[in-house]
């Protein structure tokens, strides 16, 4: 029986255009669950990145969920050092692209 591990992903960064999307797809045993991103970032980019990902808009939605193991966060800026420790403290790994 296989067990499914999952990753969310964050995109912080305003030039963004999914480009962790490559790194997402290319860590082996893991599928994408969750992306949050900014609201500018086209939704049909992130749908035909990641189609089977369920979009949020918090961290929240990252932490409370028990499937997700790592998460990525691709070009965070300063102000976003409090929402990766928060994923931190709460256990999952995180990962900085």
């Amino acid at each position: 029986m296989e067990t499914n591990k999952y990753i969310g992903l964050i995109e912080c960064g305003s030039n963004a255009k999914i480009t962790s999307a490559q790194w997402a797809k290319n860590i082996n045993g893991y599928k994408v669950k969750k992306v949050m991103s900014l609201p500018g970032l086209g939704e049909e980019e992130r749908f035909a990145n990641f189609p089977e990902a369920k979009m949020v808009d918090n961290i929240g939605e990252f932490i409370h969920d028990s499937d997700i193991e790592l998460i990525l966060v691709s070009k965070p800026k300063n102000s976003d050092i409090t929402m990766i420790g928060e994923a931190i403290q709460a256990g999952k790994s995180v990962r900085i692209i």
